[in-house]
């Protein structure tokens, strides 16, 4: 279509990138709260109208300048559009059901993280009339450190002119949630990885032992009903009770738990299936009793996207996506693993 007779020509230069932005969100699937008429007038608009060639096309009118004869091309119009709705989807992109169970943990920075978690063995006595709080040492805590290190996991995405050219979808508009949904599948395949490894923690033992670890014949409502008394008896190095309530249950792909079987205590409680395990977990609150953490250096974990505003002649648009992340097994109370053995 003509460039100067789209409606975007017709609206103040403000407004026409706003709703031109807004109208890209939208096509990701990520519409921003706050509607404007220009963006819902652009919406209702013809597809054709509606492709990221024209929208540039009509912002960025043709430079005599330009080496490129595609108006897509414009740098500064692809960086202006899609930066604003790459910062949409991130935000808006839902977090991956694996972090119902993990807590967040903030890194300082790239080299070795040390994190303090649990004062096990604090507790209080009654105090006489006229008496004093008992005092308690470091020295007399079991205080838990665990170490960690980031790593960092991402790449590049580059498309060719001819692609963008020939994408009459929009498909690559909505690269971005692409590349964030393989930078969750990693991080998933990561936590669910060192569920499995059983690995070491601090202290030199496995992760998993008699204290939070069963073995049974079949993962069924009594095995379930086994890891649910297990739970609930785990105790503090002092003895005491952990009181700890199931917060979400993992179970294998090939396992079903029928309604006929649901114990009162797995009612409503939130039951993640994947095929990434072979035992099933029971998990305490995250926040409350935390097992397992994602460190990050940023509290919400979101991998990072950003759009190379000069890419090499050949390609028509790249983008680079990263996610720095690392998983860290920190106690064996507050979770409770059940294996099929013999």
């Amino acid at each position: 279509m003509n460039p100067s007779a789209h409606f975007l020509t017709r609206i103040p230069q403000a407004q026409a990138r706003q709703a031109a932005q807004m109208l890209i969100a939208d096509q990701m699937g990520y519409t921003p709260p706050l509607s404007t008429p220009a963006f819902e007038d652009l919406r209702s608009l013809p597809q054709d109208t509606q492709r990221l060639s024209t929208l540039v096309e009509a912002l960025c009118p043709e430079s005599p300048t330009r080496s490129s004869p595609t108006p897509w091309y414009a740098r500064s119009g692809l960086a202006d559009l899609l930066n604003p709705a790459i910062n949409v989807v991130s935000r808006e992109y839902p977090a991956p059901e694996h972090r119902a169970f993990c807590r967040t943990l903030q890194a300082r920075n790239f080299l070795p993280n040390r994190f303090l978690m649990g004062l096990d063995g604090f507790h209080v006595e009654r105090v006489i009339e006229h008496g004093e709080l008992v005092d308690i040492r470091e020295a007399d805590l079991d205080i838990e450190v665990e170490e960690t290190q980031l790593s960092r996991w991402g790449a590049i995405l580059s498309l060719t002119v001819e692609s963008i050219a020939n994408d009459d979808a929009g498909l690559f508009a909505r690269s971005a949630e692409a590349m964030l949904a393989a930078c969750y599948r990693r991080e998933a395949s990561d936590v669910f990885s060192t569920l499995e490894s059983s690995p070491n923690l601090a202290d030199g033992r496995s992760w998993f032992d008699s204290t939070n670890h069963l073995t049974v014949s079949a993962i069924d409502a009594a095995a379930l009903a086994s890891g649910l008394e297990l739970l609930a008896s785990q105790k503090f190095t002092d003895g005491e009770y952990l009181d700890a309530k199931p917060s979400v249950l993992v179970i294998p792909a090939n396992v079903s738990i029928t309604a006929g079987s649901v114990l009162q205590e797995l009612q409503g409680l939130p039951i993640i299936k994947t095929a990434r395990v072979e035992s099933a977990y029971l998990f305490a609150d995250p926040i409350r009793t935390p097992a397992i953490a994602l460190v990050g250096l940023d509290p919400a974990m979101t991998p990072t996207i950003e759009i190379n505003p000069r890419p090499s002649a050949r390609f028509g648009r790249q983008l680079s996506v990263e996610h720095k992340f690392s998983v860290l097994p920190l106690s064996r109370r507050g979770i409770v693993k059940i294996s099929v053995g013999p």
